[in-house]
């Protein structure tokens, strides 16, 4: 009975010490429209738009969530890991979730809700999730919300709702 005691508080232990290794705390720098000094568009097939936009140097414009639905508008997260995590870069998920399911894709018989990509953000370094809107599907009004989750495990770190609106 002692023996079991004994086991059974080892591997409360064991477990409580798991549980509380904490996944890397994602901090939030600015949310809204932006500026960027340039960008590099390269070839994405996996998003709706068939291209990645990689804006350099990126300056919150706005502070805000009500995003004009207009082509050109550019908007999104800048955010950043705390020395907490266990290696230099961090890997996670984006994900972007539609107001509807869009035509988010080359072939016009493909609607989607959502598209999703893997990145890396390095440990206390500024990271962009951000949206460029060079579609016209792109400038749907409603909810846009964009999601950050660690890749493995998966973790979800942020979640930003922007409300994308025609007359701003």
């Amino acid at each position: 009975m002692k023996h079991r005691l004994s086991i059974v508080i080892f591997l409360v232990w064991l477990l409580g010490g798991c549980a509380t290794s904490s996944a890397p705390l994602a901090r939030v720098e600015w949310v809204g429209t932006y500026s960027a000094s340039g960008a590099e568009r390269v070839d994405a097939p996996w998003m709706g738009t068939g291209k990645f936009t990689h804006s350099l140097d990126p300056r919150l414009a706005e502070a805000t969530t009500r995003i004009p639905a207009r082509l050109g508008t550019q908007y999104g997260v800048s955010y950043s890991f705390d020395g907490s995590a266990p290696s230099k870069t961090v890997l996670v998920e984006v994900i972007w979730r539609f107001p509807k399911a869009l035509i988010a894709t080359r072939d016009a018989d493909v609607r989607k809700d959502h598209e999703s990509y893997r990145t890396e953000c390095p440990v206390d370094t500024s990271c962009l999730v951000g949206r460029v809107i060079t579609e016209r599907w792109e400038t749907e009004p409603g909810p846009w919300v964009v999601e950050v989750w660690l890749a493995g495990p998966k973790t979800k770190v942020l979640e930003q709702k922007f409300e994308l609106v025609g007359d701003l």
